[in-house]
Formats: C-alpha cells, structure tokens, sequence
C-alpha cells in the first residue's frame, strides 16, 4: 500500500509573504486541463522520496483529493517539463512551469514559483528541461506547488541538496518545549534552517502584528516562551491559524494563550546581526485559550510608571495613573506617553475598553476630553518594541476626577421578555445590559459603519465576510446604515455559532441578543455580549 501522508487530511502553512514576488498576479488556469485529467485508478509509480520519487502523472493523482488550501509534506515529484510560464530569471529567483511523465500535454502537474538548485533563489546556471521538485498544495482547485516552497532537487542528473525531510522534531502530542527549539536554533549557522520541522509547545508573550499588516496577509506574528515571560521567547513569524487555516482576527490568539507550533526552526540574523530565534513556515497544531493575564492570571497590580518600567516582559496586566504627553493631533491609534513623578512611558494604542476596536481613539478622546495635560488612568501589559518600554494592550479606565468608572451608564434596558427594537436601542446609545431584537442584515468590514456596512452573507472580490461582528436591524430588508446596529461577536460570545462566514443560512433570521449597548464602528452598539439566540432556531449562545 502506497504511503499516506498526515498532511492530506490537515491545512499546512501558506507562502511566506515576505517574499519580493508577492505582487506577481496569480495565475487562474488549471493545469489539469487539456491533457484529459487523470484517471481514478492510475498506478501510484514512487513513494514520494529522494530515492523514488512519485512520477507527474502520479502526484496529479495522489493530491487531487486535497482540500481547497491543504498542503502535503515535502514530497519529491519527477518529470519532464511540458511548458514553461515564467523561466527561471534573476528577478524573482523562481520559475513556474508545467511538467508531465514524457514532456506532453497529458497528465500535467503544476509547478508553481519554484526556487532554484539547493532551495535557492536563480542567479545564474542551466534552465529548464528535467526536475525533481517539492511541497504540494491545493490552491483555489488547481493542484500545484506552494509558492517558493518547492525547488529543483535536481536539474538533468545534478543536485546542491537542500531537500526537505518527512521526519519532525517532537510530535503534536509530545511536542519540544521553547527553550529546547532555542537551543536547536543556537547551533545552526547563522540564517540556517533545521533540515526538519519542529511541533514547538509555548505560552504566548504578545502578538507583534498591526492590523494593516494583517488585513494584508492574514497572518500574524507572535511570540511565545515556555513559562508566557519576555525570557527564552522565541519569534513565530507570518504563522497561521489552527491546522494551516488563515487567521480571522488578530485577537484569534492573544497574550497568555497555550499554543503548540509546528514550522521550521530558523537563526534569522537582522541587519544588526542580532541573532532572532524564529519559526517559520509554520502553522497552530494546538490552542488552548489563557485568561491574558502573566502565567494564566487576570491579576491588575497597580504601580507607578518607574516600577512598570523595571518590571520583565510579560502577560501581567498593569494599572498606571498619568498625564498625557506628546499625543499628536487627529492620532487614531492612541499613541503617546504617559508620565507620573516617577518616569515616562510609551502608550501604544490605547483601546476604549479591553480588547475593544483598534484605530477609534478619536471618537474615545472626545467623549473623555483625552488631550495632552489631562492625567488618565491606563489598564496594560508591559512590552517593548525595538528596545523602547511599551504599555501594549493597553485600555482605558478613567480620566482623572471621574472616579474610576466615567459617566454613570444606564444599568439596563430591555429583559428578554420585552426587548428593545433596534430602533429603541439605537437611540437609547448607551447602557450596562441592553436586551435587543432585529434581523440579521450583513456584517461590517474597516472601522467605520456609514462606509463598511455589507448587506450580504458572501464577501465581494477582494474582500472576506467579518467574523467578528454582525449587522442587525428592525427588518430583515433594511439597507439604511442609520437604521442598523453592530453587534461584537468574540471567541466564546457567540462567534463560531452566529459567524456569517460560516452560516452564511442566518442572514435575514430574526435574533434576540443582550451584552454592553455602547459606541462600536461609531455608532451605538452591542459589545460583551452575555446572550444570543436565533427566534424559533436551534442557535444558542447563553453567558449570563
């Protein structure tokens, strides 16, 4: 029986998006066509090795079954190349082209970006006729090679090695800890990379990815240690989500979280020649969700910014007290420094609420009068960015002479009995519990409701369905933004049941919802939500 590979039935990671040909439009023809396809029962020739790699014909076969966006482990594929697309040349470094047992139109296997000899990018050296190449995966239906993680093994009888491995360090159940990769990743060369990947168990320190870069990539970048400290930590660059699936939010993971990572171990060397522990090319085997506090904690300790400044990187949440310093006009972030008696330090977006919207400090600084001068009191984590101390994470409390807790909202409005319309609530703004009723309408994409508002349940080109919040109005036909209401949808709050991009079925169904009425995208909205259910549904999700 010929060999089966785990990764045909889990996602792998995606192309790392650093790479300089990323703005080279992706081809849409199937390389499956035109040669007739494949047949069912056609002889598995090869075991997918050095030594016996699977012939075109037989890797056409054997990957077809892949799942949209699966990826196999390195496999190595003989053929002779059919036609070319994109030559080999010094520009990007990889080539792309077609090959198949005899060099015909029949039974053709995609080779897509490919580097050069040794797994590296052409500078110079023959050109296509006969290969052996790499890591498989199923792109949008065509079956092909991942994007500069395939490479000529060997170009017309000669290699320069660089083959990847089907053995792995530890194991998804018996993973190596932090602290063993950083010693694997010490005894590479500099810019090395282990010859196999690694299952690497870690707690999360912070995650390192701002929101313009993961509405670009949908990736992110984290870091993680053994015991959740700044001490060992170890960089997981541009990795995925669970089993290779791209993220959906960058509050996916967050600090404190328990993750294990399987990727490839890399002494990554800055311009600085500062040696970066990395694990690249890598994907979530395991999540285990932290309470975001140091070590699993939710503990706020209350200390002055010098005591902040001396304390280790961690998860620990801090509360300070301070005066605003040096914030720059119409900033949207929140980016300033915070100072006391005691010292100084920099503020890096601070949110209205714990976990609330990025880029909405505007609408934040005038309903609290946040200005240069006015002294605040801030909730954080302590990080740093480059050398500098950093509040990151960071979220309001209170200006100073508000007592801690700001303007006295509301305690409740509505009961699950009687709820309020969407209408009601919209003009109520404001209150602790809110108790709401309206239909599901779309969902909202960017920051802002009047702009982002979608009236559908399918995202348009070049976009992707929120999962993160929903839009809801007094009838299942409304199209007026004036007339709707976001809802936060969170992990645990009713994301993987409500998700549009999941049950695409409950646009247009009538729900009953409760959490936080407050400002979101804007306007008023619900955040912390403790119930939602869809009326005469199966749909549940009670916190109360």
């Amino acid at each position: 029986m010929k060999k089966l590979f785990y990764s045909l039935f889990m996602m792998a990671l995606t192309a790392m998006t650093f790479t300089s040909c990323e703005d080279v439009p992706m081809p849409y023809d199937d390389p499956n066509k035109g040669g007739g396809g494949t047949e069912p029962d056609i002889e598995i020739v090869g075991d997918g090795s050095a030594e016996n790699p699977y012939n075109a014909s037989s890797a056409v076969a054997l990957f077809k079954s892949l799942a949209n966006g699966a990826k196999s482990e390195m496999v190595y594929i003989k053929g002779k190349v059919s036609s070319i697309k994109e030559q080999y040349g010094t520009q990007y470094g990889n080539g792309t082209f077609y090959i198949s047992d005899d060099g015909s139109s029949q039974n053709q296997f995609y080779v897509f970006r490919a580097l050069y000899l040794g797994n590296k990018k052409y500078t110079s050296g023959d050109l296509l006729k006969e290969i052996i190449c790499g890591v498989v995966t199923n792109y949008n239906g065509t079956i092909e090679t991942e994007q500069n993680n395939a490479f000529l093994y060997s170009l017309n009888g000669v290699s320069e090695g660089g083959g990847g491995s089907t053995e792995t360090i530890g194991t998804a159940n018996a993973p190596i800890t932090t602290a063993k990769a950083i010693e694997l990743i010490n005894a590479l060369a500099d810019g090395g990379k282990a010859s196999e990947k690694a299952y690497v168990k870690g707690k999360i320190v912070k995650v390192a990815t701002t929101e313009e870069n993961f509405a670009k990539y949908g990736n992110l970048n984290y870091y993680i240690s053994d015991d959740g400290s700044s001490t060992n930590q170890i960089q997981v660059y541009a990795g995925d989500g669970l089993n290779g699936e791209k993220f959906k939010s960058i509050s996916d993971i967050k600090a404190g979280d328990e993750v294990v990572v399987f990727g490839v171990l890399y002494k990554y060397v800055n311009k600085s020649n500062t040696v970066i522990p990395e694990i690249t090319d890598s994907y979530l085997v395991k999540l285990t969700e932290g309470s975001g506090g140091g070590g699993g904690t939710d503990e706020i300790k209350t200390v002055s910014i010098a005591d902040f400044n001396a304390a280790p990187e961690s998860s620990m949440w801090y509360k300070l007290s301070g005066t605003v310093k040096n914030l720059k006009d119409g900033d949207q972030y929140g980016n300033f420094d915070l100072e006391d008696n005691t010292g100084s330090v920099y503020v890096y977006g601070l949110l209205s609420e714990k976990g609330g919207e990025k880029k909405q400090f505007q609408t934040l600084a005038a309903a609290k009068g946040i200005k240069n001068g006015v002294k605040i009191t801030i909730i954080g984590n302590r990080g740093s960015y480059n050398g500098k101390i950093e509040v990151m994470n960071a979220y309001f409390v209170s200006v100073d002479g508000e007592g801690g807790g700001g303007e006295e909202k509301p305690q409740s409005a509505g009961s699950y009995e009687s709820p309020l319309t969407v209408t009601e609530a919209i003009a109520k703004a404001e209150a602790e519990v809110a108790w709401v009723k309206g239909y599901i309408v779309g969902y909202v994409t960017g920051a802002v409701l009047s702009s982002g508002a979608r009236f559908t349940a399918t995202a348009p080109e070049g976009e992707s369905v929120s999962n993160t919040n929903l839009l809801i109005a007094a009838s299942a036909s409304e199209t007026d933004v004036n007339k709707c209401m976001p809802i936060q949808l969170t992990r645990n709050k009713g994301r993987e049941e409500f998700e549009l991009n999941e049950n695409s079925e409950l646009l247009k169904k009538e729900v009953i919802l409760a959490g936080q009425l407050t400002q979101y995208f804007q306007v008023p909205g619900l955040k912390e939500l403790i119930y939602l259910e869809e009326v005469n549904g199966t749909r549940k999700v009670d916190n109360r």
